[in-house]
């Protein structure tokens, strides 16, 4: 049976950046939103946002590249954010594999990885990744066309019906009776008490994408009430931000290099603001 792993190369990519993100005063988390829209050629920063990473993966990833250098910390929570769960997904599951293999980090439900048998595609999967770790050309090739993605133009007149869904499907899955919001939680409470300033950036979308959704005020309105517990936390809702055009996006909800570069200036500016050196 061929296993298939999406955005694999997401994960090595993630895996050799925390080897060299030891000293980096701050980091970034979270899914492809994170990844696009942060760029840390512009004044450093270490980027570990894997595309499709869910908060419980992200929390993870905070936990095990933590040290006492780091003083502020970045998350991006996307609509999806509060239900969403590879575990819980019917094609994004075998990432958790991954997770394992490469991170050490265990499964979030152990009782789903049994009726689901992930763990009898382990050996696999660790073929999978050495075969890869050998084949360096690929990797670099995909990175090149990763790259080539974060070039793209926005054009709002094409697919609005599939952008419609999209957002409603995002939506719908921040909705799910089981919140993920626990784990958003523990980012809070752990960077308060490592005296750390910690970042929740609720990212920029399309009018194309947003126009079928409630008000950001509302969609938002739990991390924001949670966060309100927590001196060190701000929460910054650019989700209609009229910094953002039509321009800058590389599609709906995804930023390309020209909006990343705004948001990226944006952040520092903020993050200037609390981290007095």
């Amino acid at each position: 049976m061929k296993i298939k792993i999406y955005f694999k190369d997401y994960m090595y990519l993630a895996h050799e950046k925390m080897k060299r993100t030891q000293n980096e005063r701050t980091l970034i988390f979270g899914s492809s939103h994170a990844f696009n829209d942060f760029d840390t050629q512009i004044n450093g920063g270490g980027n570990l946002a894997v595309i499709s990473q869910d908060i419980y993966y992200g929390y993870q990833f905070y936990k095990l590249s933590n040290n006492p250098n780091r003083k502020n910390i970045v998350l991006f929570f996307s609509l999806f954010t509060p239900g969403s769960c590879l575990l819980k997904t019917k094609k994004m599951k075998t990432q958790c594999i991954m997770y394992k293999l490469l991170f050490g980090i265990d499964y979030e439900y152990p009782e789903i990885v049994q009726d689901c048998m992930l763990q009898a595609l382990e050996p696999k999967v660790a073929k999978i990744i050495e075969k890869d770790m050998k084949n360096s050309k690929k990797f670099q090739k995909r990175l090149e066309e990763i790259d080539e993605l974060l070039h793209k133009k926005y054009n709002p007149k094409k697919k609005i019906k599939i952008i419609h869904k999209r957002s409603l499907r995002h939506f719908k899955e921040s909705t799910r009776p089981i919140s993920e919001m626990h784990w958003c939680e523990q980012f809070m409470m752990d960077s308060q008490q490592n005296g750390q300033n910690l970042f929740i950036i609720i990212p920029p979308a399309a009018s194309t994408y947003r126009e079928v959704l409630d008000s950001p005020d509302k969609l938002f309105s739990q991390v924001t009430e949670m966060a309100k517990k927590y001196p060190n936390v701000t929460v910054l809702n650019l989700f209609d931000s009229p910094m953002f055009q039509t321009e800058h996006f590389a599609d709906s909800d995804h930023l390309n290099y020209k909006g990343a570069k705004i948001m990226t200036d944006f952040l520092w500016s903020e993050i200037s603001k609390k981290d007095k050196v």
